[in-house]
């Protein structure tokens, strides 16, 4: 197993693991083994991270944004596809609200619906001029995400303007 990922889950001792060969692991702090694998999917795991106690969001190397509850073992539902291995998400805590950078230069902020639909809010691939490889929420300002790309450029990303498609 090449463990890629690691995601602590909320309010727990446990955490989750991705993996290049494909799985989603659960583990206990306390035991030196996965206590299960949730899912095998079908492309290597990028990046993973907790929406709520239950449910995990995590990308892959085909380029989907999947959403997962681990009361369900096995049944991930596809949430969106993008051009490119989804490389890292960004969840807004205490929201259904998710940033995703993929191997490329745009920065794509969604909220997940009720019905695991993704409704896409703010996409930008402008700011950057090489890959897009971390992001993080402003924890004062509910409307604002950085980005840090490639090309040693900090961004500031007010996600409630509207971005068109060719600004992406």
């Amino acid at each position: 197993m090449a463990v890629n990922t690691v995601s602590v889950r909320p309010k727990s001792h446990t955490f989750a693991t991705g993996s290049l060969d494909q799985y989603i692991s659960l583990w206990d702090e306390n035991i030196f083994q996965p206590v299960c694998d949730i899912v095998k999917n079908n492309s290597g795991i990028r990046c993973l991270q907790w929406l709520d106690e239950n449910c995990l969001v995590f990308g892959d190397d085909a380029g989907v944004l999947s959403l997962l509850d681990i009361r369900k073992p096995g049944d991930g539902t596809k949430l969106a596809e993008f051009p490119a291995a989804v490389h890292k998400i960004a969840v807004k805590s205490g929201t259904n609200k998710l940033a995703v950078c993929c191997d490329n230069k745009t920065v794509t902020v969604c909220d997940i619906m009720s019905d695991s639909k993704i409704n896409i809010t703010y996409k930008n691939g402008k700011m950057h001029n090489a890959f897009v490889r971390g992001l993080s929420w402003d924890v004062r300002d509910e409307d604002v995400l950085y980005s840090v790309g490639w090309d040693g450029e900090l961004c500031k990303h007010n996600v409630n303007e509207k971005r068109t498609k060719e600004d992406s």
